[in-house]
């Protein structure tokens, strides 16, 4: 059987650190692994470093050295873009899923 909790935690890992950078948020890989886990759940750096991989290739964002030299990640133009999109598209499903997950 399908381990949906899991696909579910990484959809939220996705999603969330697309949201927390299109507030102008800066964030690194870790600071996604405790953004998540703020809700009580828990994704892998393998999961996160992935999405971070797969976001900066098609840039959606880009990483930059805090002056601690610790990489963090902020959202490009590119990546707004794509986001405003993905809202556009994303809502009425979204609203779906929270009307049916809240009775």
């Amino acid at each position: 059987m399908l381990d949906i909790q899991k696909d579910m935690v990484k959809c939220f890992s996705y999603m969330s650190f697309l949201i927390e950078l299109s507030k102008g948020n800066q964030m690194s890989g870790y600071d996604v692994m405790m953004h998540v886990k703020k809700f009580g759940r828990e994704v892998s750096p393998r999961t996160v470093y992935h999405q971070i991989k797969r976001f900066k290739k098609n840039g959606l964002i880009k990483s930059i050295q805090d002056v601690d030299g610790k990489t963090i990640y902020e959202i490009t133009d590119e990546g707004m873009t794509a986001f405003r999109k993905f809202k556009d598209n994303w809502i009425a499903p979204m609203q779906y899923i929270h009307q049916n997950l809240s009775n």
